[in-house]
């Protein structure tokens, strides 16, 4: 059940970056990172952008769910004890 749970939030997570994509409403500092990893290959950027930004969302909602469980008051403390 995990895994058909998994795929399902993955899909979700596509369909989201797909929605920016065409909204042109990438994130720029992704962006840049996939230009850069394709040698400024547009097309090979794309999918390097996606690839980053599913990425980019799933490690959000990780840290997300770590700083709601965290026993600290706010994310600045989470954050500071975390050492960012």
């Amino acid at each position: 059940m995990e895994d058909a749970a998994s795929r399902l939030v993955e899909e979700k997570l596509y369909e989201q970056v797909a929605l920016e994509i065409a909204e042109k409403a990438v994130k720029p500092g992704l962006w840049a990172k996939a230009m850069q990893l394709t040698s400024g290959n547009k097309e090979k950027a794309e999918a390097e952008y996606i690839r980053l930004r599913v990425q980019n969302l799933l490690d959000r909602s990780l840290v997300e769910e770590e700083i709601q469980d965290s026993p600290y008051d706010d994310a600045t403390d989470f954050e500071r004890n975390r050492g960012f």
